[in-house]
């Protein structure tokens, strides 16, 4: 499966968290997407220590992914980030455009569209998302098997989203 974010996968066995701590680079300054116990939360800030806390919940990866997929293309439009477009003929150059002007030169393009082939199921349907090919730059998943956690650190800056005409 290809994922929207870098995917650690914690080998079963051990005694799951309810939390996780994440460092995040000192550069970034949010906000960031996380897990919460019942959804998913932004904050503004991380910790003095750097680091960031995401919730770890009984919710399959795919699900997170397409709840922060919906998450970071409403917060785009409420902040004026630009990072999110309706389909048109032009969305996806603007998309690259938009990835190219963060130093991304090599993006993935992932979409839920019947008449297109290889569809990401975990995209939302009818939408295309924009992606760097190295997902360590928006953030990372962790995997427990049953349950997961996901910390987005640089969505506005990482991920452009094509969604159904308004």
């Amino acid at each position: 499966m290809s994922g929207l974010t870098d995917v650690i996968e914690v080998p079963a066995g051990g005694r799951e968290p309810l939390l996780l701590e994440v460092p995040v680079p000192p550069e970034l300054d949010g906000p960031f997407l996380v897990t919460s116990a019942r959804g998913m939360l932004w904050i503004s800030d991380k910790f003095p220590s750097g680091v960031i806390r995401a919730a770890v919940r009984e919710t399959p990866l795919e699900f997170l992914f397409r709840d922060a997929v919906v998450r970071v293309s409403e917060m785009s439009q409420a902040n004026g980030w630009g990072s999110y477009q309706p389909h048109s003929e032009d969305a996806l150059d603007q998309a690259r455009a938009y990835l190219e002007g963060f130093g991304f030169d090599e993006v993935d393009v992932l979409h839920n569209i019947e008449s297109k082939p290889s569809p990401v199921p975990w995209v939302p349907i009818g939408w295309t998302i924009v992606v760097p090919k190295d997902r360590s730059y928006l953030g990372t998943a962790f995997d427990f098997g049953k349950k997961s956690a996901l910390v987005l650190h640089n969505p506005s800056r990482a991920l452009f989203s094509v969604g159904p005409k308004e």
